[in-house]
């Protein structure tokens, strides 16, 4: 798979579509690191029953420096190391197929030059429609504390945003 043309890596996918039932699944190796995205969208419920659409998506020790190809962003960002997992159960919306679900995110090891910047940061994910939202992520750092929280947009003519919040640090 390739974006930007940057290669992500090998993925791996089946879809199945049986009596208006679309079971996905895609699996593999990106950026890095492990990833399963498989869910049930069901197209047409029989009469009185619930629609089966849900999902789920993991991203399992992606490495933050097979990022920044993909972001543009070249210099001193090159040499940011740590895993990124995340994992998110979701179910599709009935009106529109989008994923809304939510799920947790871990960063861990995060290093810029060698040096040091966060041991881990854990917090929420919430997928809604056309976003994606990082909710109060916390890590401890320099004896005090950083709160991060976000949003992108799936659409990439709209901006996303992020508040980063650091209180009781040493900065020695």
């Amino acid at each position: 798979l390739v974006t930007r043309s940057q290669r992500l890596g090998q993925l791996h996918g089946r879809l199945t579509f049986e009596r208006g039932l679309l079971d996905y699944r895609l699996d593999g190796e990106r950026l890095r690191g492990g990833v399963d995205l498989a869910g049930r969208w069901q197209t047409n419920p029989t009469s009185g029953a619930a629609a089966v659409n849900e999902g789920s998506f993991d991203l399992k020790a992606a490495q933050l420096g097979a990022l920044t190809p993909l972001v543009g962003v070249r210099g001193q960002v090159d040499s940011l190391t740590g895993g990124v997992s995340a994992h998110v159960k979701y179910r599709h919306a009935e009106k529109t197929g989008l994923p809304e679900g939510s799920g947790n995110l871990a960063l861990d090891d995060i290093r810029l030059n060698g040096s040091a910047l966060l041991d881990a940061l854990r917090g929420s994910v919430r997928v809604s429609g056309d976003r994606i939202e990082i909710v109060n992520a916390n890590a401890a750092l320099a004896g005090g504390s950083l709160t991060l929280s976000g949003v992108a947009f799936f659409n990439p003519n709209r901006r996303g945003s992020v508040r980063l919040s650091v209180s009781g640090a040493d900065a020695r």
